[in-house]
């Protein structure tokens, strides 16, 4: 059982980050007892593409040994986006796709009149693996309403936790036990990832959370969500520093590999195996839905 409303709120206010920290490594060890430390390799691609286009360019993602993929952007009817998922479901049999956030997936039903959960049924009917996460924090309510439709339908999905800014950590710990309280009831989280605030001008009321209050806030989900198999820290995100910190803090997971063409492109695929095996863990590259290992310690 994962720690109460009070416990966890008593972590939030506590001076000892290294005790927290020390209390969900334990509950990482519990989960994760083998010492491995996954990663994806997957990539994104914009639904604006033709289908022909699409085609071509995620088969040389895949031969380049992507595992998943996501598809973004602005999402396009109901009709297209199955027809692109089931052409690329018909050429790459094997590939995990992923799409779509609970407010896309709003959306689309306000504008097909199609209900949600019908809409869910059809993607995943037409190829499609998971939903994307989005951010929680947004009409918590709505967002999860539409990922347990999402878990009723097979699809999986991943919970991502916005942090800092005007979020208290009451707001936070009710979103925890939420997510908790879903999960118990359909396991159809593959896991966590945390996002914190960032501010969108120097004269921002809020300033950007620090490695501490990061570190802080994901031992403390950890600890809340116990029945989460998988707690993400993107390297991408918050730098390969306080990732591997990360690792000693409940995570077990280090994220996605930037493309080597990304504005975002700190690090390969080299880099962090290298942070993850000086974290004293193992590398092991996953697909989207934690599910296939490729095991290229």
């Amino acid at each position: 059982m994962g720690i109460s409303q009070q416990q966890a709120l008593d972590c939030f206010r506590s001076d000892d980050l290294i005790g927290i920290g020390m209390e969900a490594d334990a509950i990482r060890r519990g989960l994760h007892p083998d010492g491995i430390v996954t990663y994806v390799v997957d990539r994104s691609f914009q639904f604006g593409s033709t289908a022909e286009h699409l085609l071509d360019v995620v088969g040389s993602a895949v031969d380049g040994g992507v595992a998943a993929i996501r598809l973004t952007g602005d999402a396009p009817s109901l009709e297209d986006m199955e027809s692109v998922l089931t052409a690329l479901r018909a050429r790459f049999p094997s590939l995990r796709m992923q799409a779509l956030t609970s407010k896309d997936v709003m959306v689309m039903a306000q504008e097909s009149g199609v209900p949600e959960d019908q809409i869910l049924a059809r993607l995943r009917a037409a190829g499609l693996d998971a939903i994307e996460g989005g951010r929680l924090g947004v009409s918590p309510e709505r967002w999860l309403a539409v990922h347990a439709a999402a878990h009723r339908v097979g699809l999986h999905s991943r919970a991502e936790l916005t942090f800092g800014g005007d979020t208290t950590a009451e707001e936070l710990v009710e979103q925890l036990l939420a997510l908790r309280a879903l999960q118990e009831e359909t396991a159809g989280f593959t896991g966590l990832s945390l996002s914190g605030y960032k501010p969108d001008s120097e004269r921002a009321e809020f300033e950007q959370p620090t490695a501490v209050e990061y570190l802080r806030t994901l031992a403390i989900a950890r600890m809340v969500l116990d029945n989460f198999e998988n707690i993400e820290s993107s390297g991408i995100d918050q730098g390969l520093k306080v990732m591997q910190m990360a690792f000693r803090f409940g995570a077990n997971d280090g994220g996605a590999v930037p493309p080597t063409n990304s504005d975002r492109a700190g690090f390969t695929e080299a880099d962090l195996r290298r942070v993850i095996r000086d974290a004293g863990f193992a590398p092991v590259e996953r697909d989207a839905l934690y599910q296939t290992f490729y095991l290229n310690n």
